[in-house]
C-alpha cells in the first residue's frame, strides 16, 4: 500500500541516506540526524530544539520508544525522521567477519532491515477490509496488509537466528545482534477514529514489535489529555509507559512550550 514502506533493501552499494530516503515521506528526505540543526522559524525555541535533536544524535533513545505529541509545525515529523535515519545508519554501518573469506560484510548486505513506516489510519482500513470480508461475496478477498505481526514476527525470528536458507551453512551471517531492535514509525495516530475492534488491530502490530524488544516511534497533533481521552486506557498506557527495561517515552511539547 502506498503509505506503508518496508526497507528490504540491501545497504551494498547504497550510502546510509541512500537507504533512508527509500522509506522517509518526500518532504522529509533532507533530514540527517548528524547535521540535524535548529530551525529558527518554528515556534519551538531553538534551545529546546538542540535538546531533542541531541538526544536522538547521542543515541539516548536508541531500543527505547517515543510518541511526539504537540501543534502542528514544532518539529515532530522531523525528530521521527532523525531517529529513522540513525537507525538505518546503525544498521547499515554495523558488520561481521564472513566465516567463509574472513572479510568484513556489513549486516546491510546480507539482512532484510526490520524497519518499517505505517500509515495508522490507511493500515487500519486494509486490516479491517481483510479481516472482515465476507466470505461468498461477488468480490475477492482484500490481501492481509504486507506488514502484519506475522511478517514482522517471521522477518524477525529469521534475522534473530542467522537461518536465511539461501546461502550455504558455511556463508550464513550470525544472528542479528540484540542491539539492532526492529523500528515501527507509526504516523497518523490520531486521524483513525478509535473503536475497540481498530485499537486491538493496531496492538497486535505494536506487540510484535515490543515482543522483540524493538522500538516505536510515533507523533500526534493532539494534547496529552486529548489522547488520553480518545484512545482506551490500556492502547493509550501501552503507548507511554515503560514495562522493564523497555523504556517508552512521552515527549509532550504542549507542555514543553507552555
Amino acid at each position: 500500500m502506498g503509505d506503508t514502506y518496508s526497507f528490504y533493501e540491501a545497504a551494498e552499494g547504497y550510502s546510509y541516506m541512500g537507504a533512508a530516503v527509500k522509506i522517509l515521506p518526500p518532504t522529509y528526505r533532507w533530514v540527517d540526524y548528524r547535521t540535524l540543526k535548529p530551525y529558527p522559524d518554528i515556534i519551538t525555541p531553538v534551545a529546546l530544539q538542540q535538546g531533542l535533536i541531541s538526544e536522538v544524535r547521542n543515541g539516548e533513545l536508541d531500543g527505547h520508544s517515543i510518541l511526539y505529541c504537540g501543534p502542528s509545525g514544532t518539529g515532530k515529523t522531523v525528530l521521527a525522521s532523525a531517529i529513522l535515519t540513525r537507525m538505518v545508519h546503525l544498521y547499515s554501518s554495523g558488520g561481521y567477519v564472513d566465516k567463509y573469506d574472513g572479510n568484513l560484510r556489513h549486516f546491510g548486505g546480507d539482512y532484510q532491515y526490520p524497519i518499517y513506516r505505517v500509515n495508522a489510519d490507511h493500515w487500519i482500513d486494509e486490516f479491517e477490509s481483510w479481516k472482515l470480508y465476507q466470505f461468498g461475496s461477488d468480490t475477492p478477498r482484500p490481501p492481509q496488509p504486507g506488514i502484519n505481526p506475522q511478517s514482522v514476527c517471521q522477518l524477525l525470528q529469521t534475522a534473530k537466528k542467522g537461518d536465511w536458507g539461501y546461502h550455504p551453512p558455511s556463508m550464513l551471517p550470525p544472528p542479528l545482534p540484540p542491539e539492532y531492535p526492529p523500528v515501527l514509525i507509526l504516523e497518523e495516530l490520531d486521524k483513525f477514529s478509535p473503536s475497540d475492534f481498530k485499537c486491538r488491530a493496531l496492538e497486535g502490530l505494536m506487540n510484535a514489535v515490543f515482543e522483540q524488544r524493538g522500538m516505536i516511534v510515533s507523533t500526534s497533533n493532539y494534547t496529552k489529555d486529548q489522547l488520553t481521552k480518545r484512545f482506551p486506557d490500556w492502547f493509550y498506557r501501552r503507548l507511554v509507559e515503560s514495562s522493564g527495561d523497555h523504556k517508552r517515552r512521552l515527549r509532550d511539547l504542549y507542555s514543553m512550550l507552555s
